[in-house]
């Protein structure tokens, strides 16, 4: 089930691009009929329920939309204790003023995240079934007109009710015009099955309840709904009842909009907004419609298609390789994991990587390997591992082009310790696992350090620094001071080290030196100093703040 909610995250980081573009590319879409944009919301529909789709080097999902940030979910790292491997597996110190290791946050998300996802949702579907078993008691004595369509005296607006034989409910008291209009307003809705998408919609909700985008894309969905509905009416009954049907909206609008997978109401909230529409309504130029159908498809496939990774250089890496592929897994690896952490304070990224086998299948080349991923940073003048993930098992994808490059293609690979079984066994090959089995773990993990370290060493031979190189993250002395306080106080000042020391970054050329002091007075008091200077020793700004009694006083900002 944990493998579940993450995937569901996966789809609802993705959809939340696809989310925010629709939304934007709905304001020039404001004179063309309202079924285009009505339409655009099936994308946000499929990115919200496929885990997956086609590539393409044209789209507009931004390379990594999908990625969980590493504060919520525990690194690519999974701890692994059997007989088939049990390599060690090295969390990345990152530069967190909260914790060292996994965050409060990760193991909450880990152990509580798919009871209060499942939670959610079945709180959801009991609020609609009670909500219409509330309407539907209200409608018991409604009176049989024709056909599907019933009259109720406890009612305000007229609405569809139903899937499989939906009926259309109306109000006590309307006149025959009215009933005209909204009649065929309620079966427009009918025959477009309408109804059967606002509940598909509201399932979508379900799942992603979490997601405040896809609430407001429900809302906004079903507003492009009525109004593409009202237009169609318009279309066919002709621009002369304009005024009558906008009359007619007006007298039976609902003060409230219905968060539910139904009924379809005719007066739902935003009537303002539609009788607007209806009164400007004109009969769209043809050359219009096909721009925009045309526009609104390139758009659209841009938006349903997954970015293509394009065909990594051929640098040698700076970690050994002995062939043209094992040259591509170094590549992907670093192109891969840039995109996921991309530390603000790291001068290398590193990769290391032991080929379990390879496979040739479907027209692409799986890779299965160990692999880790590492950046560093200077901390306290050591070359550290600031972010990055230890030892994993990955399934690389490459295809061969005509000049038989490989070109990246994808990357799988176990995201907590319960998928990393059902992950070797349904990803790996026998072949692979068997080589898997019978690796030796801490000659492995010796040998992917080993690589990591290489990429260190070899940018301070570049950049002409001696320095240790830290694979495991030193202890570092903090300020003795209240953790709510630590916590403010270097949220706010982000750019300075929790511990007490100095990191470094190159910024526009220029290495900067960020470094915390701190002067204890006893009983968690005491004075902390923030400084930032050039390499050369050349001070920039100092920052004094005294922590007295678990409040913080600015001394000096120079």
């Amino acid at each position: 089930m944990n493998e579940l909610f993450f995937s569901v995250l996966h789809m609802s980081m993705t959809a939340s691009y696809v989310i925010l573009f629709i939304m934007i590319l709905r304001l020039p879409l404001k004179r063309v009929p309202k079924n285009i944009s009505y339409a655009l919301w099936s994308i946000a529909a499929f990115r919200l329920l496929c885990p997956f789709s086609f590539k393409s080097i044209i789209s507009f999902i931004p390379s990594g939309a999908d990625k969980i940030p590493q504060y919520i979910i525990q690194s690519q790292s999974p701890h692994i204790n059997s007989n088939a491997i049990n390599t060690v597996t090295q969390k990345a110190a990152m530069a967190s003023a909260a914790d060292y290791g996994v965050s409060p946050v990760q193991t909450f998300f880990n152990s509580w995240g798919w009871q209060i996802w499942v939670t959610g949702m079945v709180l959801m579907l009991i609020y609609s079934i009670f909500c219409i078993l509330i309407l539907k008691n209200r409608l018991k004595d409604s009176n049989h007109l024709q056909l599907n369509i019933y009259e109720a005296y406890n009612i305000k607006t007229p609405f569809v009710l139903g899937i499989v034989n939906p009926k259309i409910y109306l109000p006590a008291g309307l006149t025959e015009g009215e009933k005209r209009y909204i009649i065929e307003h309620e079966k427009t809705h009918i025959a477009r099955l309408d109804h059967m998408v606002k509940l598909f919609a509201f399932i979508i909700l379900s799942i992603h309840w979490f997601n405040p985008l896809v609430w407001i894309s429900f809302l906004l969905m079903g507003t492009d709904m009525e109004l593409s509905c009202d237009e169609r009416v318009i279309q066919k009954m002709g621009v002369g009842v304009k005024k009558e049907y906008s009359t007619s909206l007006l007298s039976l609008a609902t003060n409230h909009r219905i968060i539910n997978g139904s009924p379809l109401a005719f007066g739902e909230r935003n009537v303002k907004g539609r009788i607007k529409n209806v009164l400007n309504y004109k009969k769209p130029v043809p050359w219009i419609i096909a721009i925009s159908i045309i526009i609104v498809c390139i758009i659209g496939a841009g938006l349903l298609a997954d970015p293509k990774a394009e065909a990594l250089s051929n640098i040698k890496p700076l970690g050994e390789s002995t062939s043209n592929l094992e040259q591509s897994i170094s590549n992907a690896l670093l192109s891969h994991y840039k995109t996921e952490f991309n530390s603000p304070w790291y001068e290398v990224a590193s990769e290391g990587h032991v080929t379990l086998g390879t496979e040739d299948k479907g027209g692409l080349t799986n890779v299965y390997l160990l692999e880790q991923y590492y950046e560093f940073s200077f901390e306290n003048g050591d070359l550290t591992v600031s972010s990055g993930h230890g030892s994993n098992v990955a399934v690389l994808s490459f295809k061969k082009d005509k000049n038989g490059k490989y070109i990246y293609h994808g990357f799988k690979a176990p995201l907590t310790d319960e998928e990393y079984y059902s992950f070797i066994k349904n990803s790996f090959s026998s072949a692979a696992l068997d080589k898997l089995n019978t690796t030796d773990r801490e000659k492995s993990k010796s040998d992917l350090d080993s690589q990591c370290e290489a990429y260190a060493s070899a940018y301070l031979k570049k950049i002409g620094r001696s320095a240790d190189i830290d694979i495991y993250a030193k202890e570092k002395q903090r300020p003795a001071i209240n953790s709510e306080v630590s916590n403010f106080l270097f949220k706010n000042y982000k750019d300075y080290p929790y511990w007490i020391g100095t990191r470094e970054t190159v910024e526009k050329g220029t290495r900067y030196i960020y470094e915390t002091g701190w002067k204890d007075q006893g009983k968690l008091n005491g004075i902390i100093t923030f400084t930032k200077k050039r390499d050369n020793g050349d001070i920039i700004k100092t920052i004094k703040i005294q922590i007295q009694d678990n409040k913080i006083l600015p001394i000096s900002n120079t």
